[in-house]
């Protein structure tokens, strides 16, 4: 069984879905990696268990329809020469090209995956509603010829199909992409107590409400620590960097553009916080939860999923700087919720989110469907 996996990016996926991989390579399959944000760059985890990878001619910001055409031909050349025996195509942005590609390739078994449905719901603007329009007709027959569609969370299922996008029976609850506990385990908590913010730098992420929040927080509480760690996402965003520099030279905050293993970030931290307007499910929570740290978070779709209000964390309303300080003050002035909130998390997690179990629903459907 030939199956071709398509992501934006090669590198990460291997650090959220290698054990996916391996469980797959266990059963016999062969599998090659694509996305447009792969070159030639050597990727060793790839090459160590004869996984191939390539550049995709994708592109994930193009909103352009006759571009999509023209990525639409050209992908499906690729796909005619590759002759895969089932197509899985990651994120909201790139199912509707790369389903259809697949289709007309005339490729056997197509799987979509969702880990959020983005702006694409969040957003009211003009262009999104123009980009509603167009990409609405297009992601329904990319569903419709979908033999199954696996998303991270229940909102976003009813979502799709309130929507008349999706119907209930291709649809697979995968609760998100699974942790792995013998990576992420319990570590102490720092001597101060921190809050973290690790994510994509942008607006839509709850960033300017963290660090409103902070600083809050700073002037009442100054030994507090706040971490932010993440890539600017849209150089025209939000002008995090004129913020980050003023909050920066006034000790507001510690930033990491990058780092290459969370789990140092999550070291340092007390309290995982993702002010997010919508999530997939957030991964770094539910990474913070192996390693028995609370998380705050927005009452919002993805959410909700991981974080249980007073058990595990706390909900806040979304885009609401001041509750988000609140719940900070919180954890405060009542240190030892953090442990026992952060052992909630963790069970919760070993039940529900540990990789092995989220991996074995997904294989045990795909396979069902594959083996008709």
């Amino acid at each position: 069984m030939n199956i071709l996996i398509i992501e934006n990016t090669a590198d990460s996926l291997w650090k959220i879905r290698g054990n996916l991989f391996l469980r797959l390579l266990k059963l016999g399959a062969n599998i090659t990696i694509c996305g447009p944000e792969i070159y030639h760059q050597k990727i060793y985890e790839y090459d160590e268990h004869g996984i191939k990878y390539f550049h995709l001619d994708a592109d994930s910001q193009n909103i352009n329809p006759f571009k999509e055409i023209k990525s639409l031909i050209r992908i499906r050349r690729q796909l005619l020469n590759l002759k895969p025996d089932a197509v899985i195509v990651i994120g909201m942005k790139f199912i509707p090209t790369c389903i259809l590609a697949s289709r007309f390739a005339k490729v056997p078994y197509l799987f979509s995956y969702i880990n959020g449905v983005g702006n694409l719901f969040i957003q009211n603007t003009m262009k999104f509603k123009i980009v509603r329009f167009i990409s609405f007709p297009m992601l329904k027959f990319a569903f419709f010829s979908s033999d199954l569609v696996f998303l991270q969370n229940q909102d976003d299922i009813d979502e799709l199909i309130n929507r008349h996008l999706l119907s209930q029976e291709k649809t697979v609850l995968t609760d998100g992409s699974g942790v792995d506990m013998e990576r992420y385990q319990p570590t102490p908590y720092p001597d101060q107590i921190t809050f973290t913010y690790i994510g994509r730098i942008c607006s839509e992420k709850g960033i300017l409400e963290f660090l409103e929040a902070a600083e809050i927080i700073k002037e009442v509480y100054p030994h507090i620590r706040f971490i932010v760690v993440g890539n600017i996402y849209r150089v025209d965003d939000i002008g995090f960097g004129e913020k980050k520099r003023c909050l920066l030279k006034n000790g507001i905050f510690e930033y990491y553009e990058a780092v290459e293993d969370v789990n140092e970030i999550l070291d340092k931290t007390s309290v995982v916080v993702m002010p997010s307007y919508r999530e997939g499910l957030s991964r770094v929570v539910i990474e913070g939860m192996a390693k028995k740290r609370p998380a705050i978070v927005s009452d919002v779709p993805g959410n909700r999923s991981a974080v249980e209000h007073k058990v595990n964390g706390l909900r806040i309303p979304v885009q609401d700087a001041k509750s988000l300080a609140i719940a900070m003050k919180y954890f405060i002035e009542n240190e030892e919720s953090i442990a026992i909130m952060g052992l909630k998390g963790y069970e919760l997690c070993k039940s529900k989110f540990e990789v092995n179990k989220v991996n074995e629903k997904m294989v045990k459907k795909l396979w069902e469907v594959m083996n008709k």
